[in-house]
């Protein structure tokens, strides 16, 4: 939360070979909570937890060739998250869960709604009062995303986290100690998403 961030980048597809981890898939995919996202939510979900899995695996695959395709990317920034994933081991997957789906689409809802881009939720709520509604009082993080709907994008530039202090957005995706995640995307006319991601602990 310390901070947004900003990046241009130019507007093309991201092109990458990939063959779905169906093991992983189908670790999450039974959750009750994955069945009710949309396919982009589904994605952001699948793709966060292949990160998490497969660090290395990641940067190889996938940060690479990202910042090869996007050189406007290549920056300090990205040299730390590359340096970082290099040296990662896999961490445990995050199951969605209802709750935080919940608190995810409030937001997002609220986000499109009043043309803001905030963790502070309505009448002013803090996010610790919006996650104690959903029956999380500890360990939990947040992400918002404005940008193009595409979910790999979108976690590439949060993981990169280009401008922003403490590499905040990047912390909440590699913490160890999230287990649990909501996601939450909307699509407007313009084609713009705004996502919004929530972590917890069991």
């Amino acid at each position: 939360m310390d901070g947004q961030g900003a990046v241009i980048m130019q507007d093309k597809a991201f092109v990458y070979q990939h063959t779905r981890d169906s093991t992983l898939l189908y670790s999450i995919i039974r959750e009750q909570a994955f069945s009710k996202m949309s396919d982009i939510e589904q994605e952001s979900v699948y793709w966060i937890n292949f990160l998490r899995s497969n660090p290395r695996t990641f940067r190889t695959n996938f940060l690479k060739p990202f910042l090869a395709q996007f050189p406007e990317m290549q920056s300090a920034a990205a040299r730390s998250l590359d340096k970082e994933l290099a040296e990662a081991t896999s961490m445990s997957i995050l199951l969605p869960a209802t709750n935080l789906e919940k608190a995810a689409m409030l937001q997002a809802r609220y986000l499109v709604e009043s043309n803001q881009f905030t963790h502070t939720g309505p009448k002013g709520k803090p996010f610790k009062s919006r996650m104690e509604d959903v029956g999380v009082k500890e360990c939990a993080g947040e992400n918002l995303f404005e940008g193009k709907a595409d979910p790999l994008v979108s976690l590439m530039l949060l993981l990169i986290d280009q401008g922003v202090t403490g590499y905040g957005h990047r912390r909440a995706l590699l913490n160890e100690a999230f287990n649990m995640i909501g996601v939450s995307a909307v699509v407007e006319d313009n084609g713009a998403m705004i996502m919004v991601q929530v972590f917890s602990c069991r």
